[in-house]
């Protein structure tokens, strides 16, 4: 990812790998694979979707300029963009931390709202 994120389109979708896969395409900046039927994604699965559209809106066309494992065990990842943008995520804890953290006007951009 780091070598082309910036050439190839890579999407994301709640595959196998479920909220993993969606937590990866933040990490990367990817595009979201969103389900024709959103009736059966659930509300955690469709903010992530959600929040890497938002991210993709602000570092889809910018180079990756970085990607480091945090801990021995790598438990634990973080990108960044050369807008200076970080993706961390936890696979422990399962969370994802954005900074700067996404603003209203850039999740609203999506078109997908706040899932209830």
């Amino acid at each position: 990812q780091l070598v082309y994120h910036d050439a190839v389109l890579v999407s994301f979708a709640q595959g196998k790998g479920g909220t993993k896969d969606l937590m990866r395409g933040i990490l990367y900046g990817g595009v979201p694979q969103v389900p024709v039927n959103m009736k059966g994604i659930g509300a955690k699965a469709y903010e992530l979707n959600r929040e890497m559209a938002a991210l993709n809106g602000r570092v889809g066309l910018l180079a990756m300029t970085n990607h480091e494992f945090l801990n021995k065990q790598r438990s634990r990842e973080r990108t960044t963009f050369a807008d200076g943008t970080t993706v961390t995520v936890d696979w422990m804890a399962m969370t994802v931390r954005i900074k700067p953290p996404l603003t209203s006007a850039e999740l609203d951009a999506t078109g997908m709202r706040k899932a209830r």
